[in-house]
């Protein structure tokens, strides 16, 4: 029963039209608090890709050749030992905090929120 919980889940997903709009703050705490674990479990991995994107992408630059290297200014730095579950609870409590005080963000590219809220709580001191 799970695995077909999952399979219609990624078939919803694979299925939403591209044009579709970018899920936003409200969206993404639905799936945050949501009762079912599954929804829990894509908020999540949405919350660590774009950190994990965001880290790379700020971590490495073009060098002259085309190739990547190492950027020393960075806009994340996640310390080792930080897990999924713990960036997870600390933007989907910024969440619930942000949207009592600025209810009009609530339509902001959950994107942007993310990226906010993980560049004030992990950034690279002393570069």
């Amino acid at each position: 029963m799970r695995n077909l919980c999952w399979v219609l889940m990624l078939g919803m997903i694979a299925c939403y039209p591209a044009g579709a709009a970018q899920m936003t703050v409200t969206d993404l705490q639905k799936f945050c608090t949501n009762p079912i674990e599954e929804g829990r479990v894509i908020c999540g991995f949405y919350i660590w890709g774009v950190t994990e994107g965001a880290s790379l992408g700020s971590g490495t630059e073009p060098d002259g050749t085309g190739k990547l290297r190492e950027k020393h200014n960075r806009l994340i730095c996640l310390p080792e030992d930080t897990s999924r579950q713990d960036v997870q609870k600390i933007v989907a409590d910024a969440i619930s905090v942000d949207l009592m005080k600025y209810p009009e963000d609530s339509k902001m590219p959950a994107v942007s929120f993310v990226m906010a809220v993980v560049t004030r709580n992990f950034p690279c001191s002393g570069q």
